[in-house]
């Protein structure tokens, strides 16, 4: 039986670098290889040694990338719009929480404004022609009233339209209580407030703070306050109208406090020095006198007072 010799398969001795060397086969003939592309070699490498097949599978692939654009390596793809998409994903958090700080903050606000408009008592809206005619009104219901109170009470009254941060603090010395009544009563309707008639006589608290109290949710709710007989106030309780009269810092913003007294106020400041330290006493007077008329008794009354 014949038997055929294996023939060697061709090797090849490649010097890693790029250069290729010879081929020598199994019958010692020799030839040139096909040049691989490669880069410069970084540092020396040793001898690889290539049989047939795996040389065939080097030139197909060198022919792959010469002739095929698309084989040839393809730049990085950019990842930056991924970036971008992380950023904006990592944003989307904050401008969400961004916008729910706005809609706190806006909620915030509207409740401040609510409660500022309850401190302030009723809103009115005032303007100084509408005063005026309402004024010449008054004045002909009550012709026995002297020009100089008249000014008083459209100058307090202008100043409290200019500004009505500030209350407007009047006090009335007359011996007719209906007449001061009356007039306190539609001087501040004029100005477009409510009124809230309290005897200083019924005043009756364990301390002035309770005074305060009573004084202030009236004019919450009313924005306008008349306090009748004065000289009854008992004397301890008299300091709750430092409070009251307060134009710097006030009880109730946009409020209007009329106060009559049957006695003039030096009358009753020797009332109450004795059981008010004189400097508190001095501070509270003051406060009281910020506007005074003195009011004349009128025969015909345009108020129901019962």
């Amino acid at each position: 039986m014949q038997t055929r010799s294996k023939s060697k398969s061709p090797v090849v001795k490649y010097d890693g670098g790029g250069n290729q060397e010879h081929l020598q086969r199994g019958d010692g003939k020799t030839g040139k290889l096909p040049k691989i592309k490669n880069s410069k070699p970084s540092a020396k490498v040793e001898p690889m040694y290539y049989d047939e097949a795996n040389l065939k599978l080097m030139e197909e692939l060198d022919n792959i990338n010469d002739d095929n654009p698309k084989a040839k390596p393809q730049p990085k793809a950019n990842l930056q719009p991924k970036a971008n998409n992380q950023t904006n994903r990592t944003q989307e958090p904050i401008k969400f929480s961004a916008w729910l700080l706005i809609r706190i903050i806006a909620v915030l606000i509207v409740i401040a404004a609510i409660a500022t408009s309850f401190m302030k008592g009723p809103a009115t809206e005032l303007h100084k022609p509408a005063f005026d005619e309402q004024i010449k009104i008054i004045r002909s219901q009550f012709p026995s009233q002297k020009k100089k109170s008249w000014i008083t009470l459209v100058a307090g009254a202008y100043d409290f339209i200019d500004n009505t941060e500030r209350p407007l603090i009047v006090l009335m010395n007359g011996y007719h209580k209906n007449t001061m009544n009356c007039l306190g009563r539609r001087y501040m309707e004029a100005l477009n407030k409510t009124v809230t008639i309290k005897d200083a006589a019924q005043l009756q608290a364990g301390d002035y703070g309770e005074i305060v109290k009573i004084i202030k949710d009236s004019l919450e709710m009313s924005g306008g306050l008349l306090l009748s007989n004065l000289e009854s106030l008992d004397a301890k309780l008299a300091m709750a109208l430092h409070n009251v009269c307060d134009k710097e810092t006030p009880l109730v913003k946009n409020s209007i406090v009329v106060i009559t007294a049957g006695r003039t106020l030096d009358d009753i400041e020797k009332v109450w020095t004795k059981h008010i330290e004189d400097d508190k006493l001095v501070a509270l007077v003051t406060r009281i006198r910020d506007r005074v008329i003195t009011v004349l008794p009128e025969e015909n009354l345009p108020c129901d007072l019962n």
